[in-house]
């Protein structure tokens, strides 16, 4: 089936994005002469990550997403990139299908969820 071995690539390539995001980082720790004073042991979304770059400690979000597995991932990739940044966050992964959320979105009951460019058109 074409479809579902479109879906496997599309996740293979997010998974190699995700491979390189996070190998981005600056690893040049020549400035502080082996005297690690941040804190950061190399894989909590420390001061070297890119999340780890971000403050949104005090603010709050609801995440939602659709209810088959791509979707599913991707709002809880989602979910972890925020809360590494210290933001508080409502996990509603798995919510239903492209009503449930567009509706949940249009009632302040998620701040936001993952969509296709042809299904948000539509």
């Amino acid at each position: 089936m074409k479809t579902r071995s479109t879906l496997w690539r599309l996740l293979a390539v997010l998974f190699a994005f995700a491979l390189v995001a996070a190998a981005c980082g600056d690893d040049d720790d020549s400035a502080d002469a082996g005297d690690d004073t941040s804190g950061d042991d190399g894989g909590d979304g420390g001061d070297d990550s890119v999340a780890g770059s971000l403050d949104l400690s005090g603010m709050s979000f609801s995440v939602g997403s659709k209810d088959f597995t791509e979707q599913i991932i991707l709002g809880e990739m989602l979910v972890q990139a925020l809360e590494a940044a210290g933001a508080d966050v409502d996990n509603q992964v798995n919510l239903g299908g492209t009503v449930q959320n567009r509706d949940a979105l249009l009632a302040g009951d998620i701040d936001m969820y993952w969509e296709y460019n042809g299904t948000g058109w539509q």
